[in-house]
């Protein structure tokens, strides 16, 4: 059988030191404000002691032990906030009205507790809250201590506010043992001696639970924004494979074309290498031709020269002939204007010589000269001759 156990703590946040802080335990004691963690359909909190005017309360209570509350020190210590219940299953177990009858009387042996461990005169507020996980009690009390001073012993005794009395080394201990022992006829028992373990309000839980939720749906978020970014960084990689990939497409197209162009280039270049060979023999075979060329010029200066002396030669053969045929001529015509008879017998010899010359020159054949041939002075020679009867 699980052991149930009897639960009291003090307020985690240390003694109250402030009015403010008072009211905010006020308020939520008495569900001013709605509380997430609380049902709404419970029974209201429920005064055991004192009433919803909490700081009122208090500021009187002082007043009653003469001890003014607009005068106290800084940083004095107010009130203490203590908070009684035990394991939800006592509340909770077995048919409904053995666990009301339980809870009832857990409520008076709570309270009861309550004012023999700290007095009537110290607790100004008990208030049951039945809408929470697990049925509660808050306390709140004063630190009040009846003193007399040494120094001024006819002053008499006076009240003072003094923290010790209730959160004073081994005080928790001595709290948490009396409770376990007027909590013993119930059935609960003490929780374990210095464990360390802390009770914890539901409301705490449940900030933890919504703490837990909130860091949950902030993961949530996170994990969401991460795979959007996620997703963006893998839109923006597949945009720039596919990119990567136009451009890789590009410089392949524009790689075959660079081939191509080379191709073209290198068939061009073929074919300027053809034709410079080409020219080339060309060239060879100009100058070739341009060296025969020459050649036959200067074959045709040299035989146009020796045409020249030839006919220089053949020119002054003509005027050697026509001189000596001239002067026959005139010897012969002078001859034969003086008989035969008459002249003397060398005379007589030298016409017998002359008509054999002439006969001799009649059977002499002159070639027959091309004319259109022959240099210009010998042209107009030959015209000469002809115009002359020669």
């Amino acid at each position: 059988m699980v052991d149930n156990y009897g639960v009291v703590t003090f307020s985690d946040q240390g003694p109250v030191k402030t009015w403010s802080r008072l009211a905010a335990i006020a308020s939520h004691n008495n569900r001013e404000k709605p509380e997430p963690h609380c049902d709404p359909t419970a029974p209201r909190p429920i005064h055991l002691c004192g009433t919803t005017a909490l700081v009122a309360e208090v500021k009187a209570r002082l007043l009653d032990h003469k001890i003014d509350p607009f005068k106290l020190r800084k940083n004095a210590a107010i009130a203490f906030e203590v908070i009684m219940t035990a394991s939800r299953p006592f509340f909770t177990a077995g048919p409904y009205q053995e666990a009301a009858k339980r809870t009832g009387l857990w409520i008076r042996a709570a309270c009861s507790f309550a004012r023999k461990m700290w007095g009537e005169n110290r607790i100004v507020s008990m208030v049951l809250h039945l809408d929470e996980h697990t049925p509660h009690i808050h306390v709140v009390l004063l630190p009040l201590v009846e003193k007399t001073y040494r120094r001024w012993p006819e002053r008499g005794t006076t009240w003072a506010l003094e923290a010790r009395s209730i959160s004073g080394p081994g005080m928790y201990q001595k709290v948490h043992d009396a409770y376990a022992e007027a909590m013993t006829s119930l059935g609960l028992v003490r929780g374990k001696s210095r464990s360390r373990a802390k009770y914890r309000p539901y409301a705490a839980e449940l900030a933890d639970l919504d703490e837990q939720k909130r860091r949950a749906a902030e993961a949530a978020e996170a994990a969401e924004k991460a795979r959007e970014e996620a997703e963006t960084e893998a839109a923006k990689a597949s945009t720039a494979m596919r990119e990567q990939e136009q451009q890789r497409l590009l410089l392949k197209a524009r790689a075959d074309e660079i081939l191509r162009e080379k191709a073209d280039l290198a068939r061009e270049k073929a074919a300027v290498r053809k034709a410079t060979l080409h020219l080339e023999v060309q060239r060879r075979e100009a100058a070739l031709m341009l060296a025969a060329a020459k050649k036959e010029r200067d074959a045709a200066a040299v035989a146009r020269h020796a045409a020249q002396k030839r006919a220089a030669v053949l020119g002054r053969s003509i005027e050697g002939l026509v001189t000596a045929s001239e002067k026959a001529k005139a010897l012969r015509s002078a001859l034969l204007s003086v008989p035969l008879a008459e002249l003397p017998p060398a005379g007589r010899e030298i016409v017998q010589k002359v008509y054999g010359f002439q006969a001799a020159a009649s059977a002499v054949t002159v070639p027959e000269v091309d004319e259109q041939a022959l240099p210009a002075h010998l042209q107009q020679r030959f015209a000469s001759l002809r115009g002359r009867g020669l």
